[in-house]
């Protein structure tokens, strides 16, 4: 006799985003956001239109120590804004040794933050 196992289907909620940054950024950036998303429910999508969130994503680079050394550290910076203009929130991360873990760690931010505002905002609705 054979077992079958029932597993939850996971349904993820299409998010429309429009992201400005560099077009060498964009992909890293949409990439995280899904993996970080994924685990929530969220699966996001570019869109240039009709979209629900605005991300502009910026990375930088700046020397700091490391044992003993000087090595290059790198930031990232983004700001979440509503369909119509509304600025939600802003994040910032630092002091990372590679633009793929800064934008690892921003992207979790993102989706973290973005997932309270959705809560905070059905809530009042």
């Amino acid at each position: 006799m054979a077992l079958a196992l029932s597993l939850p289907v996971f349904c993820s909620e299409e998010v429309k985003l429009k992201i400005e940054a560099p077009e060498l950024d964009k992909p890293k950036l949409l990439a995280d956001l899904n993996t970080h998303g994924g685990d929530n429910g969220l699966h996001f999508v570019l869109a240039d239109n009709d979209y629900e969130y605005r991300v502009t994503f910026s990375i930088g680079q700046s020397t700091g120590m490391s044992s003993g050394s000087t090595s290059s550290l790198n930031s990232a910076s983004a700001e979440v804004y509503d369909s119509r203009g509304t600025e939600i929130f802003k994040v910032f991360r630092s002091n990372r040794f590679s633009e793929r873990g800064v934008t690892n760690a921003l992207s979790k931010e993102i989706v973290k933050r973005l997932l309270q505002w959705r809560k905070e905002k059905a809530k009042g609705s």
